[in-house]
């Protein structure tokens, strides 16, 4: 389970937008791992480690998700502002 949760968190980080299909993979994978468990998950385990490994990268996401709570902690976003409603 270790190293499927690792082959998850890459295809999040590192693959990321590049190919949104790997976390579903990954995720399928791990999902498999448990309901298979070893030592048959070890197939299960290599085809989703060589499909991330083999994917395009990138982190185009995570470093937004950074950006974007950097800029909460550090700047005035100012008030969220009320709604008016409105009667028919």
């Amino acid at each position: 389970m270790f190293l499927a949760r690792r082959i998850v968190i890459a295809a999040s980080e590192d693959v990321g937008m590049a190919n949104p299909n790997a976390l579903i993979l990954a995720t399928s994978a791990m999902e498999a791992v448990h309901m298979v468990g070893m030592p048959e998950a070890r197939i299960i385990l290599a085809e989703a480690a060589v499909y991330v490994a083999t994917s395009k990268k990138s982190n185009a996401a995570y470093l937004g998700i950074d950006k974007a709570l950097q800029d909460v902690a550090n700047k005035d976003t100012g008030t969220i502002p009320m709604l008016s409603l409105i009667h028919i």
